[in-house]
C-alpha cells in the first residue's frame, strides 16, 4: 500500500492554524490579567473625578487628594443675579457637601471590571463626585432671593395731601423665576463652578399710563373737592366739608384698567354716624294694663334711625355732581322690644285667681303690707318666667316707706323694719295656688297664725326666705293688688287654664303643746299671753279641674307647725332665790338684821346659843341686860307678784 504525503501536510496546517487562533484569543486575557496585576489595589489609570487625575492611586490616597482639592471649591460662594439685584449663597449653608468615601469606594469596586480596564487603555475616564444637597434649603435660599427681586405692579392712582391731589405713577411689576433659579443652583453645585448665575425674571405689565392718571386728576379728583356734601332731613342739614371729603376719597384702577373714584365707606360711616344720631327717634314699647277688670293693650310705636348702609354708597356718585350736592337721609324703622303683637299674644283678658286676707286695723304692720302691695302692683310675669318677691321688691328699709313692726324670728316675736309683710306673701301664695301656677319655693311660718289658712301660707324676710313661683302657662300674668286698713287682696289677670282649682285640707295630726318661755325683761322682749297655740302637722292637696275632669296629678303640700309658746318677760320663778321672811321668836325680840338662827332661839347679848335640848353657859363678864324694846311691825314682802303679760298682735 502507498503512503499519501499531501494528507499529512494538510493535517499539519490545520494544527498550526488552531494554535495560532488560540494564541490570538488569549492575548486580551493576558493583557487584562497584566493590567489587573499592575493596578491591583489602585484606581485604574486615567481615572478623573471633577477633573482631578486619581489614576494609579490607592483609595486612601485618592480620597485624600480629592478632599484637599475639592474642599476649597465647595466653599466658594455662588452669585445669583436678577437684573440689578445680586446675592451670594454660601454652598455650605445650603447643605452642599461631597461624600468622598462613597465616591472613591464606588470607583475602587469597579476597578477590576473588564469594561473599566478596557476604558483605562483609552487614556482617560471622567466621573462626577457624589454630592449631598438639601433641596429644602435651596428652595428657602431662592425664596429669600425672590423677596429682594419681586416687585408688585402698581397701577396709577391719586392720593390727597390736604386738598391737593397727588399723582402716583404706574410701575411695572416683576417676579423671580424660582424654578430656573433652583435648577441653576443644582447645576452650579454639580460643576463646582464659581461662575455667577443670571436668573430670569417675569415682567408684570400695568393697565394704566401716566397720561390717564393726569386726566383723572382733572376730571375726577378736582370736581370731587369742588364743594361740601350735605345730608338733609326734616329741614336740617349735616355737612361734610371739602377737607373731610379729601380724607375719604382716592382714585384707583379697577380690573379693566379704568381709574375710578373710591370712597372709604367704613371711614365715611364712622364720620357721619355720630352726626346722624340727632335724627333718630326712639321706639315705644306696647303696654298692657288692667282697666275695669280687663286687659287693655296700648299699641307700641316704631322708632327710626338713619339707614347709614343705604346712605353711604350714594356718596361717590354725588361727588361727581356740581354744587349744591344734597343727599336725603334715608331712615329705617326701629321696632320696640315689646310690640303690639307680643302684647296681644300674652292673652291678658280675665281674672285667673284672686285672694284676700284680713288683719286688725291701724297697727304699724299695716303700713308695711300696703307699701309692699304698692311696689308689686302692676308687675308682669311673662310665660316661663319665675317671679321672686324679694328680688322684685328689693330692700325693705325706711327710705322706701317700711316701718318697724313685729315679725317671727327663731320662733319668737321681734321688732324689725318691714315686719308684717308675710301677710302679703301669704295672700300672693294663695293667688298662685288657686291660679294653678307652679310653686317654686315657699316657707310656712314656724307656728300657726289663725288669720291664715292652715298649710296654705308663706313667710318672707330679706334676703331669705323668699317666695318664688313660675308662670308655667303660655300666657302672661299681670299682678294687681288692693288694700284697706283691714285687708289685702292679690289678683292675677291672664287666661284661665282650669275651670276650678280645689283645695283639700287633711285633719291636723301630731299635736304638740306650748311651753312657757321666760325672757330677759327689756324693751326687745314681746310677751305672748297664755294659752299659746298648739303645734301640729297638716297636709293640703291641690287638684286641677277642667269641667268635672281632673287634668293634672294631685299636688301635696306638707307643713309642720311648732307650738306658739307663752312668753313672759321676766325671770323663771324656779330659778329665783327663796324670799327672806323674818320670824318673831318667843318673847317678841327680833334679832339684829331680822335673821333667826336655827331652832328659833335668840342668844342673849354676848351669849352663846345652847345646843338642842341643852342650857346655854353663863357668859363671861356678862353685860347688863337692857329692857326689851317694843315689838316692831313686820316689813312688806320683798317680791310682789308679777303683772299679767299681754299678748301682742301677730305679724
Amino acid at each position: 500500500m502507498s503512503y499519501d504525503d499531501s494528507r499529512d501536510d494538510r493535517r499539519s496546517d490545520r494544527r498550526t492554524l488552531f494554535l495560532v487562533m488560540i494564541g490570538i484569543s488569549l492575548i486580551p486575557v493576558i493583557v487584562y490579567a497584566a493590567a489587573v496585576l499592575v493596578t491591583r489595589g489602585k484606581l485604574p489609570r486615567g481615572t478623573h473625578v471633577a477633573g482631578i487625575d486619581l489614576g494609579g492611586r490607592t483609595p486612601a490616597e485618592a480620597k485624600t487628594l480629592l478632599r484637599e482639592t475639592m474642599e476649597p471649591r465647595v466653599k466658594v460662594p455662588v452669585s445669583l443675579t436678577a437684573e440689578e439685584v445680586t446675592i451670594e449663597i454660601d454652598p455650605s449653608a445650603t447643605g452642599l457637601s461631597v461624600d468622598y468615601d462613597k465616591t472613591i469606594d464606588g470607583l475602587a469596586a469597579s476597578a477590576v471590571h473588564p469594561l473599566t480596564v478596557a476604558k483605562s487603555f483609552s487614556g482617560r475616564t471622567d466621573h462626577e463626585p457624589l454630592l449631598l444637597v438639601d433641596d429644602g434649603v435651596i428652595k428657602k435660599a431662592v425664596a429669600a432671593f425672590a423677596k429682594k427681586v419681586d416687585k408688585p405692579k402698581r397701577e396709577g392712582s391719586v392720593r390727597f395731601e390736604g386738598l391737593t391731589p397727588v399723582s402716583i405713577k404706574p410701575q411695572i411689576g416683576r417676579t423671580l423665576d424660582r424654578a430656573s433659579a433652583e435648577r441653576a443652583l443644582h447645576e452650579r453645585f454639580t460643576l463646582l463652578s464659581d461662575e455667577p448665575i443670571d436668573v430670569p425674571v417675569k415682567k408684570i405689565d400695568v393697565l394704566t399710563s401716566q397720561a390717564e392718571v393726569d386726566e383723572a386728576i382733572t376730571k375726577i379728583a378736582m370736581p370731587a373737592l369742588s364743594g361740601p356734601l350735605s345730608l338733609v332731613a326734616d329741614g336740617r342739614t349735616v355737612e361734610i366739608s371739602e377737607e373731610q371729603i379729601a380724607t375719604l376719597i382716592s382714585l384707583k384702577t379697577n380690573a379693566e384698567g379704568a381709574i375710578n373714584l373710591v370712597v372709604d365707606l367704613p371711614k365715611a360711616k364712622k364720620l357721619v354716624a355720630p352726626q346722624l344720631k340727632s335724627f333718630d327717634g326712639p321706639s315705644t314699647d306696647a303696654k298692657v294694663a288692667v282697666v275695669n277688670g280687663k286687659g287693655l293693650v296700648t299699641p307700641s310705636i316704631n322708632g327710626r334711625t338713619a339707614d347709614i348702609d343705604a346712605i353711604i354708597p350714594e356718596i361717590p356718585a354725588l361727588l361727581m355732581q356740581p354744587a349744591p350736592r344734597d343727599l336725603p337721609i334715608v331712615f329705617k324703622p326701629v321696632e320696640p322690644k315689646f310690640t303690639t303683637a307680643k302684647a296681644n299674644a300674652l292673652g291678658i283678658k280675665e281674672v285667673v285667681s284672686t285672694f284676700t286676707t284680713k288683719f286688725p286695723c291701724c297697727k304699724p304692720r299695716v303700713k308695711n303690707i300696703q307699701t309692699i302691695a304698692r311696689i308689686v302692683d302692676g308687675a308682669m310675669v311673662l310665660p316661663g318666667e319665675t317671679f321672686s318677691l324679694n328680688k322684685h321688691v328689693g330692700p325693705r328699709d325706711a327710705a322706701r316707706g317700711f316701718v318697724e313692726a313685729p315679725m317671727i324670728s327663731k320662733g319668737l316675736l321681734v321688732d324689725a323694719i318691714g315686719g308684717g309683710v308675710s301677710q302679703f306673701a301669704t295672700t300672693m301664695f294663695n293667688a298662685v295656688f288657686f291660679g294653678g301656677y307652679q310653686d317654686i319655693y315657699h316657707q310656712p311660718h314656724s307656728f300657726y297664725i289663725s288669720r291664715y289658712p292652715p298649710g296654705r301660707e308663706a313667710t318672707v324676710s330679706s334676703p331669705a326666705p323668699d317666695l318664688k313661683w313660675k308662670n308655667d302657662s303660655p300666657h302672661g300674668v299681670i299682678i294687681k293688688t288692693s288694700s284697706t286698713d283691714t285687708s289685702i287682696t292679690v289678683t292675677f289677670y291672664g287666661t284661665k287654664r282650669y275651670t276650678e282649682i280645689r283645695s283639700t285640707t287633711a285633719p291636723r295630726t301630731k299635736p304638740t303643746k306650748p311651753i312657757v318661755v321666760y325672757l330677759k325683761p327689756d324693751e326687745k322682749c314681746i310677751p305672748i299671753a297664755p294659752p299659746g297655740v298648739d303645734g301640729f302637722d297638716i297636709i293640703v292637696y291641690r287638684d286641677f279641674y277642667v269641667g268635672s275632669k281632673r287634668v293634672r296629678p294631685r299636688e301635696r303640700f306638707y307643713t309642720r307647725y311648732q307650738p306658739e309658746n307663752i312668753v313672759i318677760c321676766g325671770l323663771d320663778p324656779a330659778l329665783a332665790p327663796p324670799p327672806v321672811v323674818p320670824v318673831v321668836p318667843p318673847g317678841g325680840v327680833v334679832p339684829p338684821g331680822g335673821v333667826v338662827p336655827p331652832g328659833g332661839v335668840v342668844p342673849p347679848p354676848g351669849g352663846v346659843v345652847p345646843p338642842p335640848g341643852g342650857v346655854a353657859p353663863a357668859p363671861v363678864n356678862p353685860a347688863p341686860v337692857a329692857p326689851a324694846p317694843a315689838p316692831a311691825p313686820a316689813p312688806a314682802p320683798a317680791n310682789p307678784a308679777p303683772a299679767k303679760p299681754v299678748k301682742p298682735a301677730k305679724p
